[in-house]
């Protein structure tokens, strides 16, 4: 694992499954934008051998795979943890934070030691991400767009709610910062990121294709919730065990149920003759 760095002080460490977002705010320390989903011994490993201590960390959002190291980084360094979002109940669940964190004001720049952010917020992915600029404006924008070759290979990407999430990426294609890091996986540069979410746009009305060609007739919606993961040849595992995958394909279908594709009776789906 190595400190690779963008331009000015922002930089990135890949853990593998994606890449955390560094700011250098001293000579001596760094702010992290989300702490990763697993490897902690080897970001602490990383940052002592560069006599690195972190100062901060920022939350995007509150999905396991970018707040897994949390707790170890703050038994080790005791950084500021700054949160935003309102399912915590489920995030408390999932990850059991013994830290003290700051609730994140989205209306205005997050401010750490005299260094400001900015947020900008990004739903969809899921209804409280946000995305942070550096001030070598370097925007870090955690799960609101997936880069290839992940995108082409992912059988089926997350996202709570498909409408506001190509609104946001819609919003991202007007951006004009020099540099995108996206979490999973890489540095876009602003002449590639159109094409980026063009390709990400594509890959949602790949899927709603899937779903319309699929529901011919009336259908309980965890009926087709399951024949559709089945179609994306998920694990019969993972269909029944993962909760977060099934709400994702069902944010899908209730999407196109607003759009007047089908419409919802109960908890049947059913399409128009």
């Amino acid at each position: 694992m190595n400190l690779e760095m963008i331009c000015g002080k922002t930089g990135y460490i890949d853990t593998g499954y994606g890449l955390v977002a560094v700011y250098r705010s001293s000579d001596s320390e760094v702010i992290l934008f989300d702490s990763g989903d697993e490897h902690a011994d080897e970001i602490i490993l990383l940052f002592d051998s560069l006599d690195l201590k972190i100062r901060a960390i920022v939350c995007t959002h509150l999905h396991y795979d970018h707040t897994a190291n949390n707790n170890i980084l703050y038994d080790r360094y005791k950084p500021e943890i700054f949160l935003y979002g309102h399912d915590f109940a489920n995030f408390k669940m999932r990850t059991s934070p013994h830290y003290p964190y700051n609730i994140i004001d989205p209306t205005s720049d997050l401010v750490i030691d005299g260094i400001s952010f900015k947020i900008i917020p990004t739903p969809g992915h899921t209804p409280d991400h946000l995305a942070f600029v550096t001030p070598d404006d370097v925007c870090c924008i955690g799960d609101a767009l997936i880069s290839q070759p992940l995108l082409s290979e992912s059988k089926l990407p997350y996202i709570e709610d498909v409408e506001q999430a190509i609104l946001t990426m819609e919003e991202i294609r007007r951006m004009k910062y020099p540099h995108f890091l996206v979490c999973h996986k890489g540095v876009v540069l602003s002449k590639d990121m159109p094409s980026l979410i063009d390709d990400n746009i594509k890959k949602e009305l790949e899927l709603y294709d899937v779903i319309q060609n699929q529901i011919t007739a009336p259908t309980l919606i965890e009926d087709a919730v399951v024949e559709f993961m089945r179609q994306r040849k998920i694990s019969e595992s993972r269909i029944q065990q993962s909760y977060t995958m099934r709400n994702t394909v069902r944010a899908r279908i209730l999407t196109l149920a607003e759009a007047g594709e089908f419409k919802i009776e109960g908890e049947y789906i059913v399409p128009f003759k």
